[in-house]
């Protein structure tokens, strides 16, 4: 099964879930942050990923003041995932549940079907067994 992890990490939290992820086939498409300028002028990079040479797609990011990280929720508004399967994951402290339904809400709009949603308290271990739920459908 190929599959295509996309997310954006900013201090290497959401990055060490992505690892964890990195089995067999899977490509890590990292998200990086957009310039000031370019984000004045809603200009932004596409992920560099085409969502038809994967058979699951799964994206993750961190909660930001109880929302996803703008940068990421950015770049997810330039994707479309052609109606693959998308399963999310967010790193946070705490305000994961609202999140986690924006981005939900957002694959929906992308032409992707939401899957596994799975949200890591970053004060506590990671058990690799849980975050692996992630690579089923």
């Amino acid at each position: 099964m190929k599959t295509a992890v996309v997310f954006f990490s900013l201090t290497g939290n959401t990055w060490k879930v992505a690892d964890m992820l990195k089995v067999g086939d899977t490509d890590l498409v990292r998200l990086k942050r957009r310039s000031s300028l370019l984000s004045m002028l809603g200009l932004g990079l596409k992920p560099k990923f085409d969502p038809h040479k994967y058979d699951l797609i799964v994206i993750g990011c961190p909660v930001w003041g109880g929302s996803p990280a703008k940068p990421f929720m950015a770049a997810l508004r330039r994707m479309d995932f052609a109606g693959r399967q998308v399963n999310i994951y967010l790193t946070y402290g705490q305000n994961q549940d609202k999140a986690l339904k924006m981005v939900a809400d957002e694959v929906k709009r992308r032409n992707g079907q939401p899957g596994r949603t799975m949200a890591f308290e970053m004060s506590k271990p990671l058990s690799e067994t849980e975050v692996r739920k992630l690579l089923s459908f």
